[in-house]
């Protein structure tokens, strides 16, 4: 699924029945309605259209399948699509959609490059892991290599290595260390927050670098690592408990980060104020929309990726 999220822009219930199948020429538009979907109901954007500013197209994914490079399944996409649908606005229900529906979601897209081939995304190996660790970032059309991925007990230290599914590169600072391990189980110490299992978070105490893997807080809940399990939540840094976010015009006070996604607080009137828009001027980066950037003076929305050829 993920690779599909960053190859075709974003996933979504994109109005698939069952059986159908979507032409990857329609894949990118149909993502578009979906993700836009997604970010309305859970509070990410207000409307649709400032939703369409913040995001933009990868164009290589659907150049790649027509060179043969990726092989694409049009029903697997269609069964993912209509089951990503029903997502919620929790990291708890994403970790549940995985879990449901992660093998039709990895099915949309594999590569056919060996190992030690040259390779643009990811999704073009049959990895999934492209090494562009030594090409300038500027660089859209730099090329990488294709890499196996490192099994448990493995060497990850090297620039661009990447472990297997379900394990992470455990860095041991003292030693100097770094060895592909199984991801922490629930209730297990942890020191970071991306490596326990699927769908649990190392709940780090607040100035600390010792937590617990477990489940994300929920609504009402004690947050002592500042992180709640809705994207509707976030942690009161007084009470220390996820609480609703706050409108655009509301007093934000006491929670100068607590309003809504598409809105900040202004320091001047401690209110939650809507984020401008591509077109409307702009001081900074963070007064334009999320993915929308302030380009002298102006906020800008991002132009699509085009294919490398």
């Amino acid at each position: 699924m993920k690779r599909l999220i960053v190859a075709a822009l974003c996933l979504g219930a994109c109005g698939a029945g069952d059986g159908d199948s979507i032409p990857i020429d329609e894949l990118a538009g149909r993502a578009m309605d979906a993700v836009c979907a997604l970010e309305i109901r859970c509070g990410a954007a207000p409307d649709r259209a400032a939703c369409e500013e913040s995001v933009y197209q990868r164009l290589q994914l659907e150049a790649d399948v027509k060179a043969g490079k990726v092989i694409y399944d049009g029903r697997a996409a269609a069964a993912c699509l209509n089951a990503y649908g029903t997502l919620g606005c929790s990291a708890s229900d994403a970790a549940l959609f995985n879990a449901s529906h992660q093998q039709s979601c990895d099915d949309v897209v594999k590569g056919t490059v060996a190992a030690g081939g040259s390779c643009l995304t990811d999704d073009e190996c049959l990895s999934e892991a492209c090494d562009k660790s030594t090409c300038n970032s500027a660089l859209e059309c730099c090329a990488g290599t294709c890499t196996a991925r490192i099994p448990a007990g493995g060497d990850c230290s090297a620039v661009g290595a990447r472990c297997a599914q379900d394990l992470f590169c455990r860095r041991n600072t003292v030693d100097q260390t770094a060895i592909c391990t199984a991801r922490i189980a629930d209730g297990q110490p942890c020191t970071s927050s991306d490596v326990c299992v699927t769908g649990r978070r190392c709940n780090l105490v607040t100035g600390t670098s010792a937590g617990t893997c477990g489940a994300f807080p929920a609504h009402g809940q004690a947050c002592p690592g500042d992180a709640c399990d809705s994207t509707s939540d976030v942690c009161d840094p007084a009470s220390k408990t996820c609480v609703s976010r706050i409108a655009v015009g509301g007093d934000c006070s006491a929670i100068s980060t607590g309003c809504v996604a598409y809105a900040s607080c202004d320091p001047a009137t401690k209110t939650c104020v809507a984020r401008k828009r591509a077109g409307e001027t702009c001081a900074a980066t963070t007064d334009c929309l999320s993915g929308v950037a302030c380009t002298d003076g102006v906020c800008v929305a991002p132009a699509d990726k085009p294919a490398c050829p």
